[in-house]
């Protein structure tokens, strides 16, 4: 009986889903992608390589890999991917920016609802860092 409610339940919470609006302020600004203000549910890194264009190539396909992502826009320098928990649908927007002149690649990861992400971003960026180790400079 119990099992039954929790799975009734469960099987109730993900047809809802907590994406939230797309924020307007994503994109890269003055080369750049913005800073995260709150990071309590945002994280950034900034990754340097001898080959940065090959770097941004395989983020993008690291990121394109990953479980429940859609990509939104791309272009040869910028990446925007929207990524959905399982449960509730929560929507985290990752970005990837490409920057030549430096040889780095901008990452940046956030929740687009709620105060905390329990480091869910950290963890995603951690991961796509450790997918491209043999790019890193």
């Amino acid at each position: 009986m119990l099992a039954s409610l929790l799975s009734s339940v469960l099987a109730w919470l993900m047809v809802f889903h907590f994406a939230g609006p797309i924020p307007q302020d994503l994109g890269v600004d003055q080369g750049h992608l913005r800073a995260c203000a709150q990071p309590q549910h945002c994280a950034q890194l900034r990754l340097t390589s001898a080959d940065p264009v090959g770097l941004f190539i395989a983020l993008r396909q690291s990121l394109d890999a990953m479980p429940r992502t859609q990509r939104l826009s791309a272009t040869e320098t910028y990446v925007h991917v929207v990524a959905t928990s399982v449960v509730f649908g929560f929507a985290d927007d990752v970005e990837l920016a490409l920057d030549r002149r430096s040889g780095a690649v901008e990452l940046r990861s956030e929740s687009r609802l709620g105060e905390s992400d329990f480091g869910v971003n950290r963890q995603r960026l951690n991961g796509l860092q450790e997918q491209v180790r043999e790019f890193l400079a």
